[in-house]
């Protein structure tokens, strides 16, 4: 994602957290909520896509106890809906203006421009953070550049180099 920082660590490691709060930059005091960090994708989870409901991992992330654990829940389910609701907006909308079935490729054309417009809402305000897997190991996205440099001055020995880091 272009507008959040990215630190790629070894798989094999678990990482270190600095007590500082994903969300509101405030001291953490060692509460935690769970993230889920998606599996890799590759071309084996692309041809069977059953695949992509294994390797799913819930990792403890530091926020603090003022509210912030329910606000990352929140945009998190928030974003989901956002795909979800704009998948069935451009639907409704294609199907109004006589688009689908058709046989064309202007009803899948509106829809699939209507997740891109939610999927580039994604880009321009990331999630405060998000967890992937990638080939080089676990990627570890940040909202903030602050929050992204402590956790990678806390883990540097551990910091994969990658196009994805600095």
């Amino acid at each position: 994602m272009p507008f959040s920082t990215s630190v790629v660590l070894s798989r094999d490691v678990e990482p270190a957290w600095p007590d500082v709060c994903v969300v509101c930059e405030g001291p953490a005091h060692g509460a935690t909520a769970r993230v889920l960090r998606s599996p890799p994708v590759g071309v084996f989870s692309l041809l069977v896509p059953v695949l992509g409901l294994f390797g799913w991992a819930r990792v403890p992330v530091p926020v603090c106890e003022e509210g912030c654990r329910g606000r990352l829940r929140r945009q998190a389910w928030g974003r989901r809906l956002l795909l979800l609701g704009s998948a069935v907006l451009g639907f409704v909308l294609a199907e109004r203006w006589g688009l689908v079935g058709d046989g064309g490729v202007r009803g899948p054309a509106v829809v699939l421009g209507s997740v891109f417009l939610a999927v580039g809402y994604g880009v321009v305000r990331p999630r405060w953070i998000e967890l992937g897997t990638c080939r080089a190991g676990h990627e570890y996205e940040f909202a903030s550049p602050e929050v992204a440099a402590g956790f990678r001055e806390a883990n540097r020995e551990w910091v994969v180099p990658s196009w994805r880091n600095d």
